[in-house]
């Protein structure tokens, strides 16, 4: 068994934050959600989030310091506000190598996409700009045939709700990778944002419970 944990960044209440996320439409199950990425300041950020397709496949597989610093988590709760966990069940087969051969493919994907990083690759703001921008939300994220995240505990009966988080506060960035981020903010004298974010939270509908791929 092995555990996937999303790690969501809590905001003081009351204080207000350069940089905002908000969802704005109704989420169900396998569809996609909007939202706004807001600058409440008076001063050009980056984000080096990177939203693109299969990054909810590639998301489970990288190290733990791009995760925080490259993606935008979805993070579900219960209705006492409890944080669910995703799991994945047997995940990674060793010695499969139609297994191998899949991981292979979103790892080579994920390494193109750092070595030849782009501003429009990034989110982007200049001062008191809002951007809209879209994910798409999974309640099953199929990495490879074999390796499923689902959400653990899911009772049929019970109201669960989604947040956007990004955990880019406390974070390590690669060595890799720093030089051409400053590069970039460099060129437009804009500042890299290195905080956590956690949108607002939405009911989400017809989230029901998954069984494990047979």
């Amino acid at each position: 068994m092995m555990l996937l944990i999303l790690t969501a960044c809590a905001a003081q209440k009351g204080e207000k934050k350069d940089i905002d996320f908000i969802i704005t439409n109704r989420v169900l199950t396998d569809s996609v959600i909007h939202f706004k990425v807001v600058n409440n300041s008076a001063v050009a950020y980056i984000l080096p989030i990177m939203i693109f397709p299969e990054h909810e496949k590639i998301n489970p597989i990288v190290p733990a310091g791009e995760r925080s610093l490259f993606f935008v988590h979805t993070t579900i709760y219960n209705e006492n506000d409890d944080l669910m966990q995703w799991y994945c069940y047997d995940c990674f087969p060793h010695h499969n190598t139609e297994e191998d051969r899949q991981l292979e493919r979103l790892d080579n994907l994920w390494k193109e996409r750092k070595k030849d990083l782009k501003l429009t690759d990034l989110v982007v703001l200049k001062p008191k700009e809002t951007k809209i921008f879209e994910i798409i939300f999974r309640s099953e994220i199929e990495v490879t045939d074999n390796s499923i995240f689902r959400i653990n505990g899911i009772n049929s009966s019970d109201k669960y709700y989604v947040r956007l988080s990004y955990s880019g506060e406390n974070t390590e960035y690669p060595a890799s990778i720093t030089p051409k981020l400053e590069e970039l903010a460099e060129q437009l004298g804009f500042k890299i944002y290195k905080k956590g974010i956690v949108s607002n939270k939405v009911l989400l509908l017809a989230l029901k419970p998954s069984s494990p791929k047979s």
